[in-house]
């Protein structure tokens, strides 16, 4: 990856048109339950939706429509969007849609749990009447993908996530959901688990949508009351519906991710679970640089307090990493690249130390060097991609 294509500041595209048609809408429906199947072996990476058109912080407390009664709440709470599904079998879903349309959208968000057996996850689609759209959500041991249609949810895929989640109501975890259609009419509707792959669909007939609109939050109940919540919501768009694979499976471990250069001086370590890791590699470096170590978390908000902590007490006032010590945005949509960067002395002995997040991987690294170049050591960080 050549450092200038790094872009050094985050960015949010300009043009931005959301619609003002908020709403909630839900209501008892009839569910029609997919058959378990395995766990995907292909590792799709993106269907196309690689463009940031929005981020939605959940703050402002008017643009998601909120509504309690007797049968469930969704509400605005300490900068999440919390919701609660009070009667059994019934899905209740919050929406925003914006004037325009695109082959592909993707949405990506820290999810808590869902609590009583439950579920709940992300929606896209167009709110027509009735509407018509595609769900992915997870409960605390499956992965679902399907489709809403005539007040009906059918699951078209139904597996087992790579590991049982632990169901306590704080847990927190990652889920993206991207939905694509193409000129000839082939839909695509993926689901991904931090960062891997857990529902693959290729929806046929009536099951065809888009192009899209709409975005939203799903929560679906069972026999008992269902709780979730949700953080900052990344949205992002595609012009072409581009099933894009890795040539590595999708149970690959975060040091078979590494650069083929570093892979050999690196190794696996036990991650600090308690701390909210479940990946941990660590590298004795050579030449300019002393060490690295990258660490993947279960979710954005883990992965920020995490950065946040090992960056607190420098002084990052500049605006490069190239030539000064600086804490940046890096918002890289052609490498589909998302995280910050932050690079100052190293306060532990001589040379510099290199922070930053990869937002995709969920991933916290660390480069400390031997030496006080800061484009020497800009240009070892920018060759550090993680192989998709």
């Amino acid at each position: 990856m050549h450092p200038a294509t790094r872009i050094a500041r985050r960015v949010i595209a300009s043009g931005l048109s959301i619609g003002v048609v908020v709403t909630a809408w839900g209501g008892p429906v009839v569910a029609q339950d997919a058959s378990p199947s395995a766990a995907p072996t292909s590792a799709i990476t993106s269907l196309g939706a690689r463009t940031m058109y929005h981020e939605e912080a959940f703050e402002d407390g008017t643009t998601w429509s909120t509504t309690t009664d007797e049968r469930h709440t969704i509400e605005y709470r300490d900068g999440w969007l919390h919701a609660t599904i009070r009667r059994p079998d019934i899905a209740r879903w919050s929406y925003v849609r914006f004037h325009d349309t695109f082959p592909v959208i993707g949405l990506e968000t820290d999810l808590g749990v869902p609590t009583g057996g439950g579920r709940a996850g992300l929606i896209c689609g167009d709110i027509a009447d009735p509407p018509a759209l595609y769900f992915g959500m997870i409960s605390d041991t499956e992965a679902f993908l399907g489709v809403v249609q005539d007040s009906q949810l059918t699951d078209l895929v139904r597996s087992p996530l790579p590991s049982a989640l632990d169901a306590a109501p704080r847990d927190i975890t990652r889920l993206r959901l991207e939905c694509g259609i193409a000129d000839d009419g082939t839909a695509e509707v993926a689901l991904w688990h931090r960062g891997t792959l857990v529902a693959h669909a290729s929806p046929e007939d009536a099951d065809v949508l888009g192009p899209f609109y709409t975005v939203g939050i799903i929560v679906d109940s069972t026999d008992d009351p269902t709780e979730t919540a949700f953080d900052v919501l990344d949205i992002r768009t595609g012009s072409e519906l581009q099933v894009r694979r890795s040539a590595l499976p999708a149970s690959a471990r975060l040091v078979d991710r590494l650069p083929e250069a570093m892979r050999d001086a690196c190794a696996a370590a036990e991650p600090d679970r308690a701390a909210g890791q479940v990946d941990r590699v660590t590298c004795a470096l050579t030449g300019d640089m002393r060490e690295a170590e990258l660490v993947q978390y279960t979710n954005r908000t883990a992965l920020q307090a995490a950065f946040d902590a090992a960056r607190a007490g420098a002084t990052t006032t500049g605006t490069s990493c190239t030539d000064t010590a600086s804490h940046v945005g890096v918002d890289q949509t052609v490498l589909d690249y998302t995280g910050w960067l932050a690079c100052f002395p190293d306060p532990n002995g001589t040379g510099l130390r290199f922070l930053w997040t990869d937002h995709p991987w969920l991933v916290l690294g660390t480069g400390i060097s031997h030496i006080d170049g800061y484009a020497d050591v800009y240009q070892w960080w920018a060759d550090v991609e993680l192989t998709p």
